[in-house]
């Protein structure tokens, strides 16, 4: 059995870019560890994973078993 869907999309887009462009150039600013992204994306994106299993999104997953 194989099954492949995709998850992710608009809010998993902007934590990465978030982290790239604010995170990212502040932790090697300030040397300090610092979260990912605020948690209001972190948490949307985390929704975004939860209801997508179509055929559009960012990230793609696939399933699958040796018989």
């Amino acid at each position: 059995m194989i099954e492949v869907f995709t998850a992710g999309a608009f809010w998993e887009l902007m934590n990465i870019l978030w982290y790239c462009f604010i995170t990212y150039p502040l932790k090697k600013l300030l040397k300090k560890d610092l979260p990912y992204a605020p948690i209001y994306i972190i948490n949307r994106v985390g929704k975004e994973y939860l209801k997508s299993k179509g055929l559009k999104g960012y990230t793609i997953f696939v399933r699958a078993r040796k018989d």
